[in-house]
């Protein structure tokens, strides 16, 4: 007959006592685990903001909308932020850089560009934009110093009103500005989303007069703006302020109108640069340039003054209707882009007494070869 062997009272209750220790040695460790991985969540995910402080409500449409946002920390430890980040450029963040005390509530300040299109169109907002509001949203995401884990993304979500509605988001003259011609004013029809009691506008008085002209009822009115014809030749760019005015409680924001444009002289190059393309050190190469009156009238060039010494300017054969042309050649003398540019003085007969400078830009590419004889090969643009 086998024998069975029979445990000991005090052996099932030794190892029943083991048993207990490593369930509690294990429990042990895998709060501990818990607790470490909380640790990082708690430093990531411990900010939070309440979710009245990311919904500014409905607003009037402005460049320059303040608004704040209280950031809590719910840690047992202070949390620093190395950095605010923004999902639009909409949006600037004071400060960028944060330190917020266990426990604390520290604010940072939003300053939102509310005239951009921070949410794509849809079949709502467009419903919405025929009724002058819009929806607004900007993300802002803090950046834990020395965190591995994924950002935290708050929505910072809003109605936007628009006060008034150009009939372009800018007026360009482009190169209609000539100089010695009048220049033409432009209109931009400007419709008010509320009755208006007035409508005021104004600029710089030496860049250009404005003018507003209503049209019989209380939300339609013209703009018209009138560039002065003594500006300076070249690219024109500056705002009219345009203002509208309710009744005495409804306080509406200032609209700047964008003005944009060229200011040309009556006589110009055609083309208006000129690229000589790659060319090898030490040989020529070359491109015709003719200068022509926008008005058809008679003009001079007084004077051709090149910036660089292996620039030659020769005059051609005159073509019709009083244009002149010029052959330009230039050395290559450096390697890669050179840049280099001519002053054209032209009298014109539009304004005898004033004469006036232009610039053509002249640009070749140095580049090494053997040595070969000239060319007369360029490329023009």
């Amino acid at each position: 007959m086998d024998n069975i062997s029979q445990s000991s009272p005090q052996s099932v209750w030794r190892d029943r006592a083991l048993a207990l220790t490593v369930l509690v040695v294990a429990c042990i460790g895998a709060y501990r685990i818990g607790m470490a991985s909380r640790h990082v969540g708690d430093a990531n995910q411990g900010l939070s903001v309440d979710g009245s402080s990311l919904d500014f409500g409905e607003v009037w449409e402005v460049r320059d909308f303040s608004w704040n946002l209280p950031v809590h920390n719910n840690t047992t430890e202070e949390v620093r932020v190395g950095e605010f980040t923004a999902s639009c450029s909409c949006l600037s963040i004071e400060p960028r850089t944060l330190v917020i005390p266990a426990g604390q509530t520290v604010p940072i300040h939003l300053l939102l560009d509310l005239t951009t299109k921070a949410v794509p169109p849809t079949a709502q907002n467009q419903r919405n934009e025929a009724k002058s509001v819009a929806d607004f949203a900007v993300q802002v995401a803090p950046r834990i110093a020395n965190s591995p884990a994924p950002p935290i993304v708050w929505t910072i979500r809003g109605r936007v009103r628009k006060a008034l509605a150009f009939s372009e988001p800018q007026l360009d003259f482009g190169e209609s500005l000539v100089r010695g011609h009048p220049f033409q004013p432009k209109i931009i029809r400007v419709t008010a989303h509320l009755p208006l009691v007035s409508l005021h506008a104004k600029c710089n008085p030496a860049l250009a007069l404005v003018h507003v002209k209503a049209s019989g009822d209380t939300k339609t009115f013209e703009l018209e703006v009138a560039p002065r014809e003594n500006l300076p030749l070249g690219s024109l760019a500056f705002g009219v302020k345009v203002k509208p005015n309710a009744r005495a409680d409804e306080h509406l924001p200032e609209f700047e109108l964008p003005i944009v444009g060229t200011v040309v002289g009556d006589v110009r190059p055609a083309p208006i640069s000129v690229f000589l393309g790659p060319v090898r050190l030490g040989e020529t190469s070359g491109e015709t340039v003719t200068l022509w009156s926008k008005s058809g009238k008679p003009f001079t060039v007084d004077s051709i003054a090149p910036s660089a010494d292996t620039i030659h300017v020769e005059p051609c054969q005159s073509s019709p209707q009083g244009a002149k042309a010029f052959r330009i050649t230039q050395k290559a003398s450096r390697l890669g882009q050179q840049p280099a540019q001519i002053r054209f003085l032209v009298r014109s007969d539009l304004t005898p007494d004033t004469p006036l400078a232009f610039f053509l830009p002249v640009t070749y590419h140095g580049i090494v070869g053997k040595e070969s004889t000239s060319t007369e090969q360029g490329v023009a643009r």
